[in-house]
């Protein structure tokens, strides 16, 4: 018989033998555990953006592989489920850069305020968690972990964790080079378990060291018509036994995250406001470290923000890919001789890396603005243009405006135009959503997409996307 169908059978006549046991059928929670799921989301966030704009302020296991189940206590079952919060009460998470963050970033990173991130464990319907003991712990999964709860208060609980096996009977594992075995499982739930020749009886819900070696036992399932299918869940290994308390570090090894735990004595079921609050028994982390300037060095393209034991990954996967015009603009001097003038001078000169700038439909690289309005423009020679005196033209799909001696490009988005102005031959002003860039550091890159590349006394050059510039974030789910 084949290794997975032996399993298959041990497996289901341990959920018949728990029924038998218990007398009482386990939570309905909609979902077959068999029911696929996103291993991972991948989404384009517009730079400056908050990351729910896209994916929304909460995913659950619908959206992308979060845990979705049941739990029992004394017979009674709640069906249980995890959210993933964006955003959370208006705190940024959002693709930044050096002009949306008004930070000195290198390139576009990952901006996350303090809480902006959030995992929760929730309860569809009221259960009453306080009944939980030592000896008959409620048994909840949380990022991936198993943790069997009991002592439970308002805003904290004590709990049993470790990564548990199922082993059926003879079973052989190896820990750190020492071999465990379940030697045998009793009728009243108690476990034999050998470690390299050693034997210890370990009661349900106990815990012995065997031979150097923690093992745990947390539930065993016993048929007495077939001793082979007698099969037990253990922890071997270290487990920890915790007192976990809202706002205190994930653990000691990880002070990225804290705790949010709230409403545990409350046997309603978990109620979200809108604001993306929970009423009613929850149980969380949120995001302790904040990237918020380049000295936290934010996460750059390649890489993420990782929950606890890696449960998910938000990385920065890298930018949209798109066709760029790079032009140069200083002031030039333009012979008008070519275009029937008698003499030649001065003029504001876009020069463009291909034909993306448009004049009254005619695509150029190259053209010239006086000083009174008059454009030239480039194609087979220097002729005079059509300028009514605001319109000047489009650098690839964005108008660009004269009004004075400003030129502004008119930005995609709202609050993001570029605007600069000359003072004779040098660049006497560059603002961006009307804040002077003139002096700024990193790489000035707007909403839409418009790289700042290079400021000088005379010159300045950007690089213009044909289209929205985005940031790929993708998340990647470990959650069986």
């Amino acid at each position: 018989m084949a290794a997975w169908i032996r399993i298959l059978l041990v497996v289901t006549i341990a959920a018949l033998t728990l029924h038998t046991m218990f007398n009482y059928a386990g939570p309905q929670t909609g979902f077959s555990a068999s029911d696929p799921c996103n291993k991972m989301l991948i989404y384009n966030i517009g730079l400056g953006d908050d990351v729910s704009t896209e994916f929304g302020s909460e995913l659950s296991r619908s959206d992308i592989c979060l845990y979705q189940g049941g739990i029992n206590i004394q017979g009674a079952s709640a069906n249980t489920r995890e959210f993933l919060v964006f955003n959370n009460r208006n705190k940024s998470f959002n693709a930044a850069t050096a002009l949306t963050s008004n930070d000195d970033y290198s390139e576009v990173v990952m901006e996350a305020e303090r809480g902006s991130i959030k995992l929760y464990y929730t309860f569809d319907n009221g259960i009453d968690l306080t009944k939980a003991t030592k000896q008959d712990p409620v048994k909840i999964t949380f990022l991936g972990k198993k943790f069997n709860v009991f002592n439970v208060q308002a805003n904290q609980f004590s709990a049993f964790s470790g990564d548990s096996k199922l082993l059926k009977v003879g079973d052989v594992i190896d820990v750190n080079g020492k071999q465990a075995k379940l030697a045998q499982v009793g009728s009243n739930g108690a476990i034999i378990v050998e470690v390299d020749g050693q034997l210890e009886v370990i009661q349900r819900s106990g815990t012995k060291e065997i031979n150097g070696v923690q093992v745990t036992n947390q539930e065993s399932f016993y048929d007495s018509n077939n001793l082979l299918n007698n099969i037990a869940e253990v922890v071997i290994g270290e487990q920890s036994l915790r007192t976990i308390v809202d706002g205190e570090y994930y653990s000691t090894s990880n002070q990225q995250w804290r705790w949010n735990i709230g409403g545990l004595t409350s046997a309603t079921s978990t109620l979200t406001a809108t604001d993306t609050e929970f009423s009613g028994p929850f149980i969380g982390i949120e995001n302790e470290i904040e990237y918020s300037s380049d000295s936290d060095n934010p996460p750059k393209t390649g890489e993420c923000i990782n929950l606890p034991e890696n449960y998910i990954n938000i990385c920065l996967d890298g930018l949209s890919s798109k066709s760029y015009t790079d032009v140069d603009i200083n002031i030039d001097t333009v012979d008008l001789t070519e275009a029937g003038g008698g003499a030649s001078e001065q003029a504001i000169h876009f020069k463009a890396t291909n034909n993306k700038l448009r004049v009254s439909g005619t695509r150029t690289n190259e053209m010239w603005i006086t000083s009174d309005n008059r454009l030239y423009y480039y194609s087979s020679g220097i002729k005079l243009g059509t300028f009514d005196g605001t319109n000047v033209g489009k650098i690839e799909n964005l108008d660009l405006k004269k009004d004075g001696s400003t030129y502004t490009i008119l930005s995609s988005q709202a609050n993001d135009n570029v605007a600069f102005a000359f003072s004779g031959s040098s660049l006497s002003t560059i603002t961006w959503n009307e804040r002077n860039i003139k002096s700024s550091n990193g790489k000035l890159i707007t909403k839409h997409g418009i790289n700042v590349k290079d400021i000088n006394d005379d010159e300045l050059s950007l690089s213009v996307p044909e289209s929205r510039l985005f940031a790929r974030f993708k998340l990647i789910s470990t959650a069986n």
